[in-house]
């Protein structure tokens, strides 16, 4: 009779599947083969045990399709058929220790449900190999309308427990262990079996393959996080580009990089984009008024990206106020002005006027300092505008 499974352990299985590196018919076969177990009559006396299966040997599952359940002590292989009627498991286990007493067969009602369908003897399955050459070997399977799970279970139970393989001569080491979970497919196929044996029932092999596997999870949780983090920059990139024309892709780039040391890879959070806005308005800007100091201009954004106006920001940073204001002024005169223009003397007399400032203001410095300083708060108050319009994209 099929097994409900529930969305609790459909998404418990999700979980383990994905922590495992397999598919997730592998997990719901086994909860569907344990809920059948557990619903047999008490007095068979079939007890599981599923943390000492070899599937929970970090990486058996995922590098070589080990999906097994133990009963009493014995370890039994589970098999999910597929839609075409086949059986498939990896060639490498064939002939182990893994799978002395054969295989049960789940059929899934996708992930609703699913029934133990029948038994594979490990010798079936020894015999499918001759047929096949390829590293998956797929055996027929016909379901049987009798089929009785308690019956089966308690033969294999009760009977002598089968001889296991011999013991490995050569042990394999951790150079061979990493090729094994590298590409296996370059090892030949009996010396795959020996090392399945040999982390089977050697415990320091099984540690240091464990081990192996842990660096090799891990490297490859770094490539696909550098692949995520890099796509993400991409994305980023193409995105700002067109607002900072005034850089290079591979400047706006170095930006986005830097900043995700700092803030980390998530472009879509406030801190990030604010930051890295900041950084790139300041590249732009000090490209385009070389002659002020850097330090002047990155002073300037950060006043303007912390609210304050462009006339505020600059008189802020700079010691002469007055300069500002006629600057200002003259900014406001000006209906347009492509990139920096050094004022006119037309224009700063006509700000004083406006102003109503008296000629006294010259005497507190040279006429060519002061021109200077007017002409370096227009420049100031140009970066601060620009650096004001760059905050709308926050």
């Amino acid at each position: 009779m099929p097994n409900t499974i529930s969305p609790e352990v459909t998404r418990l299985a999700q979980l383990k599947a994905k922590q495992a590196g397999v598919d997730i018919s592998c997990e719901l076969a086994r909860s569907i083969v344990e809920e059948s177990i557990i619903e047999l009559d008490p007095e068979l006396d079939l007890v599981i045990n599923t943390s000492e299966s070899f599937s929970e040997i970090a990486g058996m599952a995922k590098f070589v399709g080990a999906n097994d359940i133990v009963v009493n002590d014995r370890h039994i292989d589970i098999r999910v058929l597929n839609d075409a009627g086949f059986v498939e498991i990896s060639r490498a286990l064939i002939g182990t220790p893994y799978l002395i007493n054969g295989s049960l067969v789940v059929s899934l009602d996708g992930t609703e449900g699913g029934a133990v369908v029948g038994t594979i003897a490990s010798a079936s399955w020894s015999a499918a190999e001759q047929q096949s050459k390829d590293s998956k070997v797929s055996l027929k399977f016909e379901p049987g309308a009798d089929f009785d799970l308690g019956r089966s279970l308690s033969e294999i139970c009760n009977k002598p427990a089968a001889s296991m393989p011999g013991t490995v001569k050569t042990l394999p080491n951790e150079i061979e262990l990493a090729g094994f979970i590298d590409n296996r497919d370059n090892i030949i196929a009996a010396r795959q079996r020996q090392i399945i044996i040999a982390i089977i029932n050697e415990p320091a092999v099984r540690a240091r393959f464990e081990e192996v596997q842990e660096r090799a999870r891990k490297t490859e949780r770094v490539i696909s996080d550098a692949s995520v983090w890099n796509g993400r920059v991409e994305n980023v990139v193409e995105t700002v580009s067109p607002r900072f024309s005034g850089l290079s892709p591979k400047e706006v780039r170095s930006v986005v990089r830097k900043t995700g040391e700092i803030f980390g890879g998530q472009p879509e959070s406030p801190q990030f984009r604010k930051h890295m806005l900041n950084k790139l308005t300041v590249e732009q800007l000090s490209k385009k008024f070389a002659g002020l100091p850097l330090a002047k201009v990155a002073e300037i954004v950060d006043h303007v990206f912390s609210g304050q106006s462009a006339v505020d920001s600059v008189k802020s940073i700079v010691s002469n106020k007055v300069a500002v204001d006629i600057a200002a002024k003259i900014k406001t005169q000006r209906s347009r002005a492509e990139g920096f223009v050094a004022a006119t003397a037309d224009e700063i007399g006509m700000a004083f006027n406006q102003l109503a400032l008296q000629p006294a203001y010259a005497t507190h410095s040279s006429a060519d300092s002061g021109v200077e300083s007017i002409n370096e708060a227009l420049q100031l108050l140009e970066a601060a505008e620009l650096a004001e319009q760059a905050t709308g994209l926050i």
